[in-house]
């Protein structure tokens, strides 16, 4: 009998595989223990082979780890693409897929209690647009206003997917928001639907992850990292909200969850809908050439009730008092003396955003980031950044005298600003201080549907969520989302006024906005006033045209860190110099500070690269080339960045 090796994922941040000797009957995607250096490790199979290429000793496995399970081909393969996509290392690659703390578990079988609600007629336009929907296999946008009915649409292309023996993957981008569609999908389809998250504990992800793995599940819920549920006979993903950042990751690895659900869906032959409201430009403009939009122009709830009427308030005419301006503080208090619910969105954390010395005129910054910290009422200084708090203090850190002041308006002056002026209404605040967990979240959402007055919160209230009492939302600061430094600034600021102005008047009574901005002519705003969103393309379609940004280009950024800016800065010149020698066409932003040049103590640099497609392949090829990474710098290459901070 011929001898056989394995190529072993070492379970350990190395930048290749190991080629061991098969002692048993192992196979690809099991898990095996092997001798490495001094001690021993678990590693990964990722392939089979008859003849070494390898010039070392080869040493034997020592067994086989039968705890764990063994990885459906599909994974080993998607975790070998994944280190080589996103250029990390192979184990980062599948601590990212699988887990870190994955073991095992002999589910129990799901028993499914038949559903207690029975499916909601159709409109005539959701029917047309399931039809649509379900002519065709190939990848489709559900292009549907707020309140219009995507979820019931969601729930026949799920029906239709499990009446083939096939699952579904329902992917959302906050974790607040699988509350609500799983009780939704479990009164359809009884309990036989789980959610996966980070906010499970490790025995809880287990078991879930147990249970799809052994296929007792065929429905699964979550946020970006459900993306990674280890389903057999993947039939429809279903990419909520499909537009938000969320969607990718802030961390390395930076991945994007639809770049994986695009990846998971072809290998599968499963259908992908991406639903949404207010559509990414580069996808809606990449669907719309080949005729795979679908769109929902009407609610449901009231077809004749039109979407909310968006008013602008333009700040700089009319004075606001603690943020508030006398018009939308008349609106609130007309909301309650109707007994309806009111939402006002403020995405600005703390209670004073800029902590400054009146003498001097020196920002209070934390000596990490060199960000301008926020005041909070617990009466602490914190940097929104690294998480850093200090004890208040009124000492200016540069002249010495006690002048500092705070300024600015946060959530936390508006939540006070609101129980002064209405002190018998039942007020929710909802931000990461107040809602850091799911559980919690929840609380403060079901609280407010059953008695809450008037919900503040960040944009984590602005989505998805459907209470049918609210018929005002006020918007207070789109300046920070507008003037912020992204070429996508303006689409992000359509996109948070459109979502968060969904969330009035869904149920039988007209909806109403108030915006406040200092920017009332910006064609973002103008816009979203009239939900404009051909206009908004039309006017961001032609500019990126014109600066070769995506969906023209392929969009790289290469980022540099190290305590010592001087590293930092000389390492991203070396990559540079070899990016633009080995890619004379690429469009390559020369070495410089990022707009957050300070994080954590380590100063940052990046550089911008924007390639057509007949490019793409000589730049991936470039990046896995660059320079040896010095010991004292850290690089990140950031593919289908989402925001350039």
């Amino acid at each position: 009998m011929s001898m056989r090796f394995a190529n072993v994922l070492v379970l350990r941040d190395l930048n290749r595989y190991y080629t061991y000797r098969i002692t048993s009957a192992i196979e690809p995607g099991d898990h095996i223990q092997i001798p490495f250096g001094t001690s021993v490790a678990t590693g990964l199979v990722m392939d089979i082979i008859s003849k070494p290429f390898t010039r070392y000793t080869i040493k034997s496995m020592l067994s086989h780890s039968t705890h764990l399970p063994r990885l459906y081909p599909e994974f080993v393969a998607l975790i070998d693409w994944f280190a080589d996509y996103y250029y990390v290392t192979p184990y980062v690659s599948y601590t990212t897929i699988i887990g870190s703390n994955r073991h095992w578990i002999d589910p129990p079988h799901a028993i499914n209690t038949p559903k207690t609600v029975p499916d909601h007629p159709l409109t005539s336009h959701q029917r047309d647009a399931l039809h649509a929907l379900q002519s065709t296999t190939d990848e489709q946008l559900l292009f549907g206003v707020t309140g219009s009915g995507k979820t019931e649409l969601y729930v026949h292309l799920a029906r239709a997917s499990l009446s083939q023996n096939k699952s579904v993957l329902v992917l959302l981008p906050e974790i607040n928001l699988t509350p609500q569609i799983k009780r939704y999908f479990e009164a359809r389809f009884g309990t036989g639907v789980i959610a996966l998250h980070s906010g499970m504990t490790p025995r809880q992800r287990n078991v879930a992850w147990s249970q799809i793995y052994a296929n007792h599940i065929r429905i699964i819920i979550g946020p970006r990292s459900a993306v990674f549920s280890p389903i057999q006979n993947l039939g429809l993903i279903i990419m909520d909200e499909a537009h938000d950042q969320s969607y990718k990751q802030d961390n390395t690895p930076l991945y994007h969850a639809m770049t994986m659900a695009k990846k998971r869906a072809k290998y599968h032959g499963a259908k992908l809908v991406y639903g949404t409201a207010t559509p990414d430009i580069g996808l809606y403009h990449t669907l719309s050439k080949t005729n795979q939009v679908v769109q929902l122009t009407h609610r449901i709830a009231n077809p004749n009730n039109p979407l909310p009427t968006i008013e602008c308030i333009d700040t700089t005419v009319h004075p606001t008092i603690e943020g508030l301006s006398d018009y939308l503080n008349q609106a609130l208090h007309n909301n309650l003396q109707a007994n309806q619910k009111s939402i006002v969105l403020l995405n600005r954390r703390g209670y004073a955003p800029f902590v400054t010395c009146s003498r001097c005129n020196t920002p209070h910054t934390c000596p990490e980031c060199q960000l301008s910290y926020t005041y909070h009422a617990d009466q602490t200084f914190r940097c929104h950044r690294c998480g850093t708090c200090t004890a208040l203090t009124h000492d200016c850190l540069s002249c010495g005298k006690p002048s500092l002041h705070a300024s600015g308006l946060g959530i936390q002056k508006l939540e006070l600003t609101l129980r002064q002026q209405f002190p018998s209404a039942t007020i929710i605040r909802m931000d990461r201080d107040t809602a850091g967990t799911l559980k919690k979240q929840t609380e403060q959402l079901d609280e407010f549907r059953s008695h809450g007055d008037i919900l503040i919160g960040t944009q984590m209230i602005a989505k998805g969520h459907h209470i049918d009492s609210v018929t005002l939302v006020g918007i207070l600061g789109i300046e920070t989302v507008l003037n912020s430094p992204h070429f996508r600034c303006a689409e992000h600021a359509f996109q948070l006024i459109t979502q968060v102005a969904g969330r009035a008047g869904r149920g039988q009574k007209t909806g109403r906005v108030i915006l406040q901005t200092t920017q009332p002519d910006h064609y973002a705003i103008e816009t979203a006033q009239n939900y404009d969103f051909p206009g908004l393309y039309s006017t961001e379609i032609d500019t990126r045209s014109m600066l070769n940004y995506p969906p023209f280009s392929h969009l790289f950024r290469v980022l540099t860190y190290s305590t010592v800016a001087n590293r930092a800065l000389t390492h991203l010149t070396q990559c540079y110099q070899a990016i633009t020698d080995a890619l004379p066409t690429a469009i390559v932003s020369e070495p410089s500070p990022a707009p957050l040049e300070k994080q954590n103590n380590y100063y940052r640099f990046h550089c911008i690269i924007r390639v057509p497609d007949d490019t793409l392949a000589d730049c991936h090829t470039c990046l896995h080339q660059l320079p040896t990474v010095p010991k004292s710098v850290r690089r990140h290459i950031d593919r289908e960045p989402v925001t350039l901070v």
